[in-house]
């Protein structure tokens, strides 16, 4: 069993992963909201997902269960 999301054409879901690499790294504290913002529309290897594609979500992740934490 693959652990790692998949699209439909059997590739790996970069969005995903990187949305979910952007969420740890927020909860762990060693990045800030504004580094947040900029490594979501960091460039692509391949593709990729429109810029600002995750400014609402990183704003929510602050204001809600990751407020307490550091940066």
């Amino acid at each position: 069993m693959n652990a790692f999301r998949m699209t439909p054409d059997r590739s790996l879901d970069r969005v995903f992963l990187r949305t979910c690499a952007i969420y740890r790294l927020l909860k762990v504290g060693w990045i800030g909201q504004g580094e947040a913002l900029e490594m979501q529309n960091r460039k692509w290897r391949k593709g990729g997902a429109p810029r600002g594609y995750l400014s609402d979500t990183i704003r929510i992740w602050k204001d809600g269960p990751l407020r307490g934490m550091r940066p």
